[in-house]
């Protein structure tokens, strides 16, 4: 195995092209996740999984407006992830979030980013 700087590392010829990496993606949605990496069509497909019936599942849940019909394909999916996928997912990071009463402007973040997102600039306290 290399250890590369990152300057080598993440060019064209050498991460989508690497037989095995290693890398971390911040907190995204699942289907925003998959349409960045999972998919032979994604920018960044460093997995080179290419899954038929996986792809389908993917444009179905992107075609439904039923969140509990998306949340069943996704899980489906996810299925496919765990069984038959090219991540190795070593952790899951915890993110925890806390507030007090007396801030304002601060909201849960729907991708998991602790803080709000960090979106400083709309808290405030009373």
């Amino acid at each position: 195995m290399d250890n590369v700087p990152s300057g080598t590392f993440f060019t064209p010829g050498y991460w989508l092209t690497s037989k095995f990496s290693q890398i971390y993606w911040g907190y995204s949605s699942y289907l925003a996740q998959v349409a960045e990496t999972c998919l032979p069509t994604s920018p960044f497909p460093e997995t080179h999984f290419d899954n038929p019936k996986y792809i389908s599942l993917y444009k179905q849940a992107n075609a439904t407006l039923s969140p509990t019909l998306r949340t069943e394909i996704e899980h489906e999916m996810q299925m496919i992830d765990f069984n038959e996928g090219g991540y190795i997912i070593p952790a899951y990071i915890d993110a925890l979030d806390a507030y007090s009463t007396k801030i304002t402007g601060y909201s849960a973040a729907k991708v998991g980013q602790p803080l709000s997102d960090f979106d400083f600039e709309h808290f405030s306290f009373t």
